[in-house]
Order: C-alpha cells, then structure tokens, then sequence
C-alpha cells in the first residue's frame, strides 16, 4: 500500500482521494468499527490495602494467576494487567462490545473477579483511580519487568 506522502505526490487530487478511499475499505475488516459502533474503554483501578495504602503487588497478582511475569492476561471476555506504577492495574474488555448495558454486565464481573482474588490472597481491594489520591513520590514502585 502507498503511503500518505507518496500518494499526495499524485498531480491529480481526485485520484489521490479515490486510491486513499480504496485503501481504507480494503483495510476494513472483522475487527474494524466506525466511531462510537463499539465501546471497549479500559478502567484504571490502585490496588490498595484496608487503610487505601497503595500496594505495589500487580505483578505477583499476574504471576499467581498465570504462572509467569506478563503485561497482560486474558481472563473470560477482559483482560487485566500493569501499568507504569506497580500499584495500579488495567481493566479492559478483549473485545469491543456494541451495547453499553453488556459491556457495563461484563465489566462488573470482572472486577467481582478480581476483588475475590485480592480479597481471598492478598487482603486488597481496587480503588477506582488509576491516580491514586494520598500516594507520595517517594513511595511509587514502577514496573520492573520488561514492557
């Protein structure tokens, strides 16, 4: 496929226009949607003790549920994983989902699925706030891992 900057190169607009709209509807697939056909936001959420301390534990809470040290996993229909700081944690769908009242369902169970694993094995909870609002500087872990 041509570049933008190669193709503007054309002396003849309308072909310009023409051959970037073919491209588009050729690269239009199953798993491309038009502006607001789908909703599939993520949800940043601290992962905090009892007292809101943050708790820097993400990574061990991916590696007791996969076994292994990864950005992200897949668990049902979300995916959950880091963020920079090693107390705050991911919540996205795997797929876009059309209807809001299903992705809000599917969102919810995730989060009850997380809170029964932090619950159960490490006493935490989610705070709703990627930035989380009493964390000092100097108390940030980042992520170690590689990205």
């Amino acid at each position: 496929m041509l570049s933008s900057s190669a193709l503007s190169k054309f002396s003849y607009p309308g072909l310009y226009a023409y051959i970037l709209a073919e491209c588009r509807l050729e690269l239009r697939g199953t798993d491309t949607y038009r502006t607001l056909e789908v909703l599939g936001p993520e949800h940043e959420f601290s992962v905090v003790d009892g007292n809101l301390k943050p708790l820097p534990i993400v990574n061990r809470i991916i590696k007791d549920v996969c076994g292994r040290i990864i950005n992200f996993v897949e668990k049902g229909n979300f995916i959950f994983g880091k963020e920079l700081q090693l107390h705050v944690m991911e919540v996205k769908p795997n797929r876009p989902f059309k209807s809001p009242e299903v992705f809000e369902k599917a969102m919810q169970r995730a989060v009850l699925t997380l809170l029964d694993l932090l619950e159960g094995k490490y006493g935490a909870y989610l705070l709703g706030t990627g930035m989380h609002p009493l964390l000092r500087l100097e108390e940030t872990s980042v992520w170690p891992h590689r990205h």
